[in-house]
């Protein structure tokens, strides 16, 4: 079997290049050389972390209405059935993420 020839016109002169395959943007990068480290909380000051990051999410970014037994923090019924991971900005340790985890075991413990 003939092999069909390789098309030699350029895709360059014609200006698809870059409509067929556009470049992504580019992200600025971060100005510091600092990174993450991540953790599950081992305490409950450590959870309470996890609890007042939340609170200046969905509160005071996003102005959602939470009842709340502590001011300033997102406590509610799953915290105590959840494992809590901590992500901390380094240098420093100051909590920038957190997120919950609830296994199936404890869901059956909390009624669903």
């Amino acid at each position: 079997m003939k092999e069909l020839p390789t098309p030699t016109l350029a895709l360059s002169r014609l200006g698809l290049r870059e409509t067929l395959w556009p470049q992504p943007p580019q992200l600025p990068q971060p100005a510091a050389a600092g990174g993450v480290t991540v953790a599950w909380a081992r305490h409950q000051d450590e959870v309470r972390e996890a609890q007042r990051l939340r609170w200046r999410v969905f509160v005071q970014e996003m102005g959602a209405r939470l009842p709340t037994s502590l001011p300033g923090h997102d406590v509610d019924l799953f915290d105590d059935f959840c494992e809590h991971l901590l992500v901390r900005a380094e240098p420093g340790g100051e909590v920038v993420g957190t997120y919950r985890v609830l296994t199936p075991a404890q869901a059956r413990r909390v009624g669903g």
